[in-house]
């Protein structure tokens, strides 16, 4: 397994809500329902994905109260086998 971690990388809805439902078991939620590209370009100071290859294997947001304070949250890691 090679990662790559990228500050605000680009990420879909529908691989971070499969990425969170292995992460927290969890029902697939629709974009309808959780836009995470949208709520994250409106609340977050920035985000790490990492990668596997292509495939989304983490993901960690930073959200801010846009001034002074900033946070950890979302921190989510695939805990399925790696792809080889």
């Amino acid at each position: 397994m090679s990662l790559q971690f990228q500050w605000r990388g680009a990420f879909a809805n529908e691989e971070i809500n499969e990425l969170h439902v292995a992460a927290f078991t969890t029902r697939v939620y629709s974009e309808a329902e959780w836009n995470w590209v949208e709520l994250t370009a409106r609340h977050s100071l920035g985000w790490v994905v990492a990668r596997d290859a292509e495939r989304l294997v983490g993901f960690v947001n930073v959200i801010w109260d846009g001034l002074a304070h900033a946070w950890v949250q979302d921190t989510m890691v695939d805990p399925r086998d790696p792809v080889s």
